[in-house]
């Protein structure tokens, strides 16, 4: 049971929450286009735990995370240039030369400032909810070989957008040939018919790289209660979960509570 107070934190009229009611319309938004266009979604990351633990967002989160099945994202992405409303922008290479994050895509939030240091070459700076795909991996083995593969063009695209500047020869030499291989492992994945799912082959965050879930723990979907409205999670968010957090309905200490931006301003 939770007795700690979080008014501090999230209270109402705080900056804190206006950021999450605003990510929260975003949410809505996609929810209802995935829907309409028969595309699955659902809640991972922190905002899964926030809707198992707090029935909304963890109250220190200031952002929103959902994962597609990767075979669905370039249909999404077309999907979502046509019919999100114009104060919303797509982020990903494509739109953004200095995006360095191959595996995820991002909608921004164009009336409001959300300053990650990490991430200050972004063209687009506003608040953000993150799509992160899943696929199929039959081989951990080969995922990580992927990776090593492809860490070198990436780690090279990030260097050149954190400093504007880089020296790294292998990875151009590299790039080439990575990327033939990265099309070759979706494609593999693809026909495969292994019953494990993990994130996209090149998402590096922590130990998230190494997460693998059976294909029953993902689907088929359900739906939750997140900050009064239904999306949709994974079909055994209980199993998901003690994978991914351990023992996930304690509250960490608050020097380990992790927020993305170091500051945020909202226009309108």
């Amino acid at each position: 049971m939770i007795t700690e107070d979080f008014s501090e934190i999230n209270g109402e009229g705080t900056i804190l929450r206006k950021t999450q009611l605003r990510v929260l319309d975003m949410l809505i938004i996609v929810d209802k286009i995935c829907r309409k266009h028969a595309i699955d979604y659902w809640l991972i990351g922190g905002s899964l735990l926030g809707a198992v633990r707090h029935g909304g967002y963890i109250p220190w989160d200031d952002d929103i995370d959902i994962s597609i099945q990767y075979k669905d994202l370039k249909k999404l992405r077309k999907i979502l240039l046509k019919e999100l409303p114009k104060r919303y922008v797509i982020q990903d290479y494509l739109s953004d030369k200095n995006y360095y994050l191959d595996s995820v895509f991002k909608i921004r939030d164009t009336k409001s400032q959300f300053y990650v240091e990490h991430y200050r070459s972004f063209k687009e700076q506003g608040i953000v909810l993150d799509i992160v795909p899943m696929e199929k991996i039959p081989s951990m083995k080969f995922k990580r070989f992927i990776f090593r593969l492809n860490k070198h063009p990436y780690l090279r695209r990030k260097e050149l957008s954190l400093t504007g500047k880089s020296n790294n020869i292998k990875g151009l030499l590299l790039k080439p040939f990575a990327a033939m291989a990265i099309k070759f492992a979706h494609w593999y994945s693809n026909i495969s018919t292994t019953k494990m799912y993990g994130y996209n082959y090149i998402f590096w965050l922590g130990r998230c790289f190494e997460l693998h879930f059976h294909k029953s723990v993902l689907f088929p979907l359900k739906e939750m209660e997140f900050e009064g409205n239904s999306f949709f999670v994974p079909n055994n968010v209980d199993q998901l979960l003690k994978i991914t957090y351990g023992d996930y309905m304690k509250i960490p200490p608050k020097e380990n509570r992790q927020v993305h931006a170091t500051h945020i301003e909202i226009y309108e």
